[in-house]
């Protein structure tokens, strides 16, 4: 049985995915694809085994601040500028790949998330 949750964004993901304030007033529809990413994540935070999180991870994002393409053990080539964005958002890391999947599922903060966790 498929359902939908309605999600509303707050302003660090707005500001985060780029939006415009009146594009995320409304809440947004969410498919199970953007609820499982989320669910990984958290997972992965709480077992300790997020690859964009902790020292190693602020380290590998801040060497290479322009590169395009940054490789991630286990993940392979990620884009560059969000794995960026993901290793900034921090403790709002999984709200930020739940927002951006449930705008855009095929997007790069979506196909990322699914290749870290």
């Amino acid at each position: 049985m498929a359902f939908r949750v309605g999600l509303m964004l707050t302003a660090s993901a707005v500001v985060a995915l780029g939006l415009r304030t009146s594009q995320a007033a409304a809440p947004v529809l969410e498919d199970p694809a953007a609820l499982r990413a989320y669910a990984r994540c958290q997972r992965a935070m709480a077992e300790s085994t997020c690859v964009a999180t902790g020292a190693s991870a602020q380290t590998q994002a801040s060497s290479a601040p322009e590169a395009a393409v940054v490789f991630v053990a286990g993940a392979g080539a990620v884009p560059g500028d969000v794995y960026r964005q993901l290793v900034r958002a921090d403790g709002r890391m999984c709200d930020l790949v739940r927002a951006a999947c449930a705008l855009q599922p095929q997007g790069s903060v979506c196909t990322t998330a699914a290749k870290l966790w």
